[in-house]
């Protein structure tokens, strides 16, 4: 029986260890500086933060098979929050133009 020494052990850990230490994260951008009411959620699913943005950009982020989301909201002071939510609900401004259709045309 061949026994392990420190080294093996280190070895054996690192190689193990070597696919989380080499994934990398990526980005992706699904709303791009627009007007609207941000809500964030984190595991619970309850409200971590809720905020009329003058300007929010959301992004989701990949990592390790795990996604989440990042969000920079401006709101009417100039105050910038960044925050890390798993789930989001966006509403547009309201004041922004919504195209409407004359079905009687």
């Amino acid at each position: 029986m061949k026994s392990f020494n420190l080294a093996s052990c280190i070895l054996l850990l690192l190689a193990l260890i070597q696919p989380a230490l080499a994934a990398t994260s990526t980005k992706e951008v699904m709303i791009d500086k627009q007007k609207g009411f941000l809500t964030c959620s984190g595991g619970t699913q309850a409200p971590l933060f809720k905020q009329d943005c003058k300007l929010l950009t959301v992004e989701r982020v990949s990592f390790g098979g795990t996604i989440s989301y990042e969000a920079r909201c401006k709101d009417s002071s100039g105050t910038e929050f960044i925050v890390a939510c798993i789930a989001f609900s966006y509403e547009p401004d309201l004041s922004l133009s919504v195209p409407t259709t004359d079905f009687l045309q």
